[in-house]
């Protein structure tokens, strides 16, 4: 089960996906009070918990697809780069 921070989080998320990353680092800081990087890392850590996977699959899903294709883009360019 998500506790109010996670559920926070994933709220604050769900509002800014698409904004730009200045404004979004300072509304973490102000909405969640915590670092931009605290807050990637506690939202990377509920991409796989499927407690989070089921109180919003729509975004989860969006987030997740996100950090796959980044995850097979940075492989190909490492390949590249070792060729």
């Amino acid at each position: 089960m998500l506790t109010a921070h996670e559920s926070a989080i994933l709220a604050f998320e769900e509002k800014w996906i698409d904004q730009p990353l200045a404004g979004r680092e300072m509304a973490v800081q102000r909405v969640l009070g915590m670092k931009h990087t605290q807050y990637l890392q506690a939202l990377h850590r509920l991409l796989d918990r499927e407690d989070a996977i089921a109180a919003n699959p729509q975004l989860l899903y969006r987030l997740r697809d996100r950090r796959d294709r980044r995850m097979r883009e940075r492989a190909t360019r490492l390949m590249r780069s070792d060729a």
